[in-house]
């Protein structure tokens, strides 16, 4: 199993913060699925980005997932924006998919099809059955 950015191993089924080395401050999450498979790494910003991985994450069977899925804010990163030393630890990625900007006026839709968006890949890439997924 590969390592987190703190250097320990971490059991299928964990969901953990990923942190900026150098604030403390939550860029992200990381999901090690039960069982081996792709990667999918998710980026977005500010609010929407919040919501969308809110949602994701408060589904009830998401350690069950085949792989890993990574979600990143963007915005939170700061000065390690252009870093790739920041990504390194997440290891291989299958796929990247960025979340868009949100518009005021259609926040619960762009929720709504972010959310749809990272449950598509996922099936797409095995990492979920998909059924429901529009």
């Amino acid at each position: 199993m590969d390592s987190d950015n703190l250097g320990k191993a971490r059991p299928a089924g964990l969901i953990e913060d990923l942190t900026d080395p150098a604030t403390g401050t939550r860029i992200g999450y990381r999901l090690v699925g039960n069982w081996r498979g792709p990667q999918l790494v998710v980026a977005g910003h500010g609010a929407l980005a919040d919501r969308v991985f809110e949602r994701i994450l408060a589904i009830p069977t998401l350690p069950w997932i085949r792989g890993r899925l990574v979600m990143v804010r963007l915005d939170a990163i700061g000065e390690y924006a252009g870093s790739l030393e920041l990504l390194h630890p997440l290891g291989e990625v299958d796929r990247t998919l960025m979340l868009p900007f949100a518009s005021s006026e259609h926040f619960a839709v762009d929720v709504r099809e972010g959310y749809q968006s990272v449950l598509r890949a996922a099936a797409e890439l095995g990492m979920i059955r998909g059924r429901g997924v529009s």
